[in-house]
């Protein structure tokens, strides 16, 4: 899962009430997961692969703010990136622990040249020329991609029921990444069960919405 966008705007709305950049950094990713859950278990039970894997902030993980995870009345940019990283780092735990036949992965990209920054407005003219002098920082984007397959395909990414973590957060290069302190402090206040759990009663409301229209 790579769906994202950078956007400098405020919190702005779906029709379901969520801010559109969390919606889609977080929200959308993991109801693309549940739903996908019977054919990664029957994959698994038929002896296949079976891991998910989702791209976008793995090392970023910070403090969030639990009373408001949606962030309804704390919403700025870099909140918004804090709640969509951890909450990606915290699920792949939640949902490996819960399925160990299945590994889940949350990766970084990198700094990989992309159209996403016009989608933030910024003219070409000042976009050319910057990426010309990012180019020797950024990550190719075939290595990027095959960076992606190997963290999508290699046995190293176990799942727990065969003796590997089951949850794994990589930076781009597919090394080991992730704000251990907070991880681990928030696996031990039942944090990711906490996440998952608003983020089911999410999609109940979201569902039942649908339904009236």
């Amino acid at each position: 899962m790579t769906a994202g966008f950078l956007t400098l705007a405020g919190r702005t709305e779906t029709t379901e009430g969520l801010d559109k950049k969390l919606n889609m950094n977080y929200y959308s990713r993991f109801r693309f997961v549940q739903n996908f859950l019977p054919q990664l278990t029957a994959a698994a039970e038929a002896g296949t692969l079976s891991r998910s894997v989702s791209v976008l902030a793995a090392g970023r993980e910070s403090d969030i703010i639990l009373d408001d995870l949606s962030l309804k009345t704390n919403y700025s940019t870099r909140n918004a990136l804090k709640h969509a990283a951890t909450m990606n780092s915290l699920m792949a735990y939640h949902l490996a622990e819960l399925n160990p036949e299945t590994s889940f992965v949350h990766m970084s990209p990198g700094a990989v040249k992309t159209n996403m920054l016009q989608n933030m407005g910024i003219p070409k003219w000042i976009i050319a020329p910057a990426f010309v002098l990012l180019t020797p920082f950024c990550v190719n984007i075939r290595e990027s991609g095959e960076r992606h397959l190997y963290a999508s395909t290699s046995n190293v990414f176990a799942p727990k029921a065969k003796a590997g973590s089951g949850s794994y957060l990589l930076d781009w290069d597919n090394s080991p990444v992730g704000n251990v302190k907070v991880l681990r402090k928030y696996k031990e206040e039942g944090v990711a069960e906490k996440v998952w759990k608003h983020t089911l009663e999410v999609y109940k409301t979201v569902c039942e919405e649908g339904k009236k229209w």
